[in-house]
């Protein structure tokens, strides 16, 4: 907990940022790395803040969310594209990606996974390098929890995507 901490304070005094929801999931998911590989706390931080500036900077540096806001309606133009009954679902339900994709954004999935998964998606983003790709594993992700989207009450629509686990 306390390198958590330290590598979050140390990132947003560098660059001069307030503190945004998920980077503390960011941060634990690289602080546990250290039990993984034996690299230095260093190093590890190193990594963290190259992770964050290649594939979240925008997130965590505005002050108005217009890249979440924009990686948001990316997924729903993927959804509508590539499963129009889940998109037509949630549309009905008035349920919007705010509403259940912000965190996955914000922790690449580091919330809503187990951490062996976790280091695999993200190993899978750093070698694809594709600031898309992320939008495409939670249109993805959405489709494989069809046949339980489809089949849930609309009221309890909200509650299955929060319960949703990435696997």
């Amino acid at each position: 907990k306390e390198h958590c901490m330290t590598f979050i304070i140390n990132y947003l005094e560098l660059n001069n940022i307030t503190y945004k929801q998920g980077l503390n999931e960011i941060a634990g998911i690289f602080v546990l790395l250290k039990y993984k590989v034996k690299l230095s706390y260093a190093r590890i931080y190193k990594m963290f803040v190259c992770f964050i500036d290649k594939f979240l900077t925008n997130y965590y540096w505005e002050k108005d969310f217009y890249s979440l806001q924009s990686s948001l309606s990316l997924i729903t133009i993927l959804l509508k594209y590539h499963d129009p009954e889940i998109y037509n679902i949630l549309e009905f339900a008035m349920i919007s990606p705010e509403m259940y994709a912000t965190s996955w954004v914000l922790t690449v999935f580091a919330n809503k996974s187990s951490i062996n998964i976790v280091y695999h998606l993200w190993d899978k983003l750093i070698v694809f390098n594709d600031s898309l790709f992320l939008h495409f594993i939670i249109t993805s992700f959405l489709i494989s929890h069809r046949e339980e989207i489809v089949r849930c009450d609309i009221s309890q629509i909200p509650s299955l995507l929060c319960q949703m686990t990435f696997n």
